[in-house]
């Protein structure tokens, strides 16, 4: 079993050495979207396109790089012989991700609630799901194959289908408050990231056998 301190010890490493990279590019992601979208007194429709359009690229940013120091399998096969359980740091770091796609999505909507936009609690949820699903996404692909870069691919590859497809992608259309003014498919969104994590980690351990 592993004591506080020790769990104290391996957050504060990853938070500095796993964490920062990612956290540096959503909130350049957070910044930009402002100057691309107009986010200022938009009608509660409009109000989605930032969240749904640019935004949701957090996710992209937090989630999919979570498993990247252990790509190399020298680095997975150290991490493993320890007594921290590889899968758990793994998850510590989805934790940890997940909170702040929150708290950016929060301060976000809160930006634009501040700049006179149609924004309430629908849009928060709404966005984050989009974002989470997005992000869980990647972070599935790249821990199922080892390979980070596989699961910005695929993310690419949904975004342009969403663009091209449009509500033909079903339950897990990512545009869907911004264009159609659905929100039910958030939920599906939801539980999909879900699905997507709990596959991940079962991907990932019949992948190490």
């Amino acid at each position: 079993m592993v004591e506080t301190p020790d769990l104290k010890r391996i957050l504060a490493v990853n938070l500095k050495y796993q964490f920062k990279r990612p956290l540096l590019a959503a909130v350049v992601i957070v910044l930009l979207t402002p100057v691309f979208y107009n986010a200022s007194a938009l009608s509660y429709s409009a109000s989605a396109r930032p969240l749904e359009l640019l935004l949701l690229w957090i996710g992209a940013a937090l989630l999919t790089p979570v498993c990247l120091m252990e790509s190399d399998n020298n680095i997975r096969d150290c991490i493993r012989v320890r007594r921290i359980n590889y899968y758990g740091i793994c998850l510590m770091r989805v934790v940890y991700s997940v909170i702040a796609l929150f708290v950016m999505e929060g301060l976000f909507v809160l930006y634009m609630k501040i700049g006179q936009c149609d924004v309430g609690i629908w849009h928060f949820i709404g966005g984050s799901a989009s974002a989470l699903f997005f992000g869980c996404l990647g972070f599935f692909t790249a821990g199922v194959t080892g390979n980070v870069i596989a699961g910005y691919m695929v993310q690419m590859i949904f975004y342009v289908m969403n663009y091209g497809l449009k509500d033909k992608i079903g339950v897990f259309y990512l545009f869907s408050m911004c264009t159609t003014g659905s929100f039910s498919e958030k939920w599906w969104l939801l539980l999909g990231s879900v699905v997507l994590m709990a596959g991940t980690f079962l991907g990932m351990r019949l992948r190490d056998r």
